[in-house]
């Protein structure tokens, strides 16, 4: 079954919700994104693509191994920094990759269909510290949200 993204309906109304219209430059980067999810080995797939300046910097999917830079911002040290797809995108990247960038984050399901992937309070954080400017995300609908994120450098 081929997937299709929804851009002009939902299928849960929300209220104060407007559907994203995408470009075909962000219909072919969640595309993406999704292909990679599905190689993930963790138990929930989840994959992200950073793009910069119209091109793709790095992809990632999410695994259950510990990440010591996650570590910096979770707080609540509770539970381990698990190394999540969108940071693993990051990882390693220079500050001129990372600062203003976008990153485009889905998780499928094992029905193939897009799952919830908004980042976390531990990616958020992340994410502010290294630059990201924005974030689209699959929500549970299987629709695709958008999240500024504040300062970069």
């Amino acid at each position: 079954m081929q997937w299709r993204l929804r851009t002009n309906s939902l299928k849960i109304p929300r209220e104060g919700y407007f559907p994203l219209k995408l470009s075909n430059k962000q219909r072919r980067a969640i595309e993406l994104a999704r292909t990679i999810a599905k190689t993930s080995k963790a138990h929930y797939k989840h994959g992200a693509l950073l793009v910069n300046g119209g091109s793709i910097i790095n992809l990632a999917v999410n695994s259950d191994e510990y990440c010591r830079f996650s570590s910096r911002f979770n707080k609540n040290s509770f539970y381990p920094a698990s190394r999540h797809a969108e940071i693993a995108a990051c990882l390693n990247q220079p500050a001129s990759a990372t600062g203003g960038a976008t990153l485009y984050v889905v998780r499928v399901r094992k029905d193939g269909s897009l799952g919830m992937s908004k980042p976390c309070e531990v990616c958020q954080g992340a994410m502010e510290f290294l630059g990201i400017r924005k974030v689209y995300y699959s929500e549970a609908d299987g629709s695709i949200s958008e999240m500024k994120i504040g300062g970069s450098r």
